[in-house]
């Protein structure tokens, strides 16, 4: 799959497929999931979300990147199907084009994301980081998922409205541990939303970092010079 550090570049006739040339092709999402579990370990697999991709992607011929969402998804169904195949219950996708401001057509390219994707058979988190969904809530409470994340680092506030917005019965993920910086956590502060999530939501909750752990020590035992928190 594409990386954040590589710029996707598409016409309206490109043949969409993951992945890289065979001299350069990293495990498969679905081998790198076995392996997880062949060491006793179940995890999420964490994917992009395809609008974030596509609205992140650059069109070379200036043509409409949305008209490109369907051959994507067909893409991510391949690879949804893999990760169920392999026996993965749960799948991360990762959409942070929600903190932003959207026009009518990326609010359309959601709906029709999520309700193409709806039809795996696994549960699908939907990951929004880097701030409040904001007036996006709308469109994200009406999403066919199973679960949603915050970002409750850079945007506590959110949690009262989101958690009034969301359906009964929906997983919600409490992004607590600041995932872009090496300071430890503020427990106190964390506890209180968990409390105060578990009084409006009354249970179905998940703790987790805010966004991805790219800047975390990957070992709290050498760093020696960090606040208590």
């Amino acid at each position: 799959m594409y990386r954040h550090d590589r710029e996707a570049c598409f016409t309206q006739n490109s043949v969409l497929q993951f992945g890289l040339p065979p001299h350069r092709r990293p495990a498969r999402i679905e081998d790198e999931y076995n392996e997880a579990r062949f060491l006793g370990i179940e995890t999420r697999p964490v994917l992009i979300g395809p609008v974030t991709f596509l609205k992140l992607a650059k069109m070379r011929d200036g043509s409409e990147r949305w008209a490109l969402l369907p051959k994507l998804l067909l893409v991510y169904l391949k690879l949804l199907t893999a990760l169920v195949n392999a026996g993965a219950q749960w799948v991360q996708l990762d959409e942070p084009v929600l903190v932003s401001d959207l026009d009518e057509a990326a609010d359309a390219a959601l709906r029709a994301a999520y309700a193409a994707l709806a039809q795996a058979p696994l549960k699908i988190l939907l990951a929004s980081y880097f701030g409040a969904v904001g007036d996006n809530l709308p469109v994200l409470a009406g999403l066919p998922v199973a679960g949603v994340h915050l970002d409750l680092v850079r945007a506590p506030q959110q949690l009262e409205e989101v958690c009034e917005a969301l359906p009964g019965g929906r997983w919600l993920s409490l992004g607590l541990v600041d995932g872009r910086n090496i300071w430890k956590t503020a427990l106190t502060d964390a506890e209180r939303l968990i409390e105060r999530a578990l009084e409006l939501r009354g249970g179905a909750l998940m703790v987790a970092p805010s966004c991805s752990l790219l800047h975390v020590p990957v070992d709290l035992e050498m760093e020696q010079k960090l606040d208590a928190g």
